[in-house]
């Protein structure tokens, strides 16, 4: 008596609805797949050829040379599916390209965040020298770490955000004690 080996696939959406189509058809083409799943070729692609790879062989294709799929092509099941480990990986990994946007996204959105920092504490320490008029270094840097709800106020960032507003002539170091700012109307 012959028992066949199960297995666990790890697939995603995509490759899960693709499986679920050879339930009822022994061989689907490349273009009846596309049509049945309603899966855009960015997607359809990469689920197919970590399918059809040949190291795992899960699927079997027309042209198993190229990683390209015509739409003739047909694809089927492979019956004699054999692989050593019993929990197999069939999830594509993401290209560098994909990577490589995903980061550039994160860095445009640290430029923002730190942009949006400093017009926060710009705004703060104007507004607390505006109202006060003079005010000594670590009481501004005690008031405006208080009053900023947002985010923890560095010191770091708070020093050169005011040395920025008196480069901008909003503020100017008082001649007699270098540590009290004085507000400039």
């Amino acid at each position: 008596m012959i028992v066949a080996k199960r297995y666990q696939l790890v697939v995603n959406v995509y490759q899960a609805c693709i499986l679920c189509l050879f339930n009822t058809k022994e061989e689907i083409t490349y273009d009846e797949l596309k049509q049945m799943t309603q899966i855009q070729d960015s997607e359809l692609n990469p689920a197919l050829i970590f399918m059809c790879n040949p190291k795992v062989k899960l699927l079997l294709k027309g042209n198993p040379k190229t990683p390209e799929f015509k739409p003739t092509e047909t694809l089927k099941a492979n019956p004699d599916f054999a692989n050593p480990s019993i929990k197999v990986n069939l999830i594509p990994v993401p290209s560098k390209k994909q990577t490589v946007e995903k980061a550039e996204e994160a860095k445009s959105d640290d430029k923002e965040i730190k942009m949006e920092r400093q017009n926060i504490t710009d705004a703060t320490i104007v507004r607390i020298m505006k109202a006060r008029k003079q005010e000594n270094h670590n009481d501004l840097l005690i008031e405006v770490t208080r009053q900023i709800q947002n985010f923890v106020a560095q010191p770091a960032l708070i020093k050169q955000r005011i040395e920025s507003l008196i480069e901008r002539d909003y503020l100017k170091r008082d001649e007699e004690n270098r540590g009290r700012y004085i507000y400039l109307p």
